[in-house]
């Protein structure tokens, strides 16, 4: 595990609590913006309305027949 390298101590033990503690945070990083960032962006982008380019083309053709 990682918890003995960011807790090491001894000789050389600067570089296993370097190593320990990025690896660490990265995990700990990478598992909360799994789990709360991509889903609340998910959420935030399904509410936004979809542009519907079509309708909108057959709207403008309707207007320029009526005039």
């Amino acid at each position: 595990g990682l918890i003995p390298l960011v807790f090491a101590t001894g000789p050389g033990a600067i570089g296993n609590r370097t190593i320990g503690a990025a690896t660490a945070g990265g995990m700990i990083f990478g598992t909360l913006f799994g789990v709360v960032v991509v889903p609340g962006l998910y959420y935030l982008f399904a509410r936004v309305p979809k542009h519907n380019v079509k309708e909108e083309i057959e709207d403008i053709i309707k207007k320029i027949e009526h005039e």
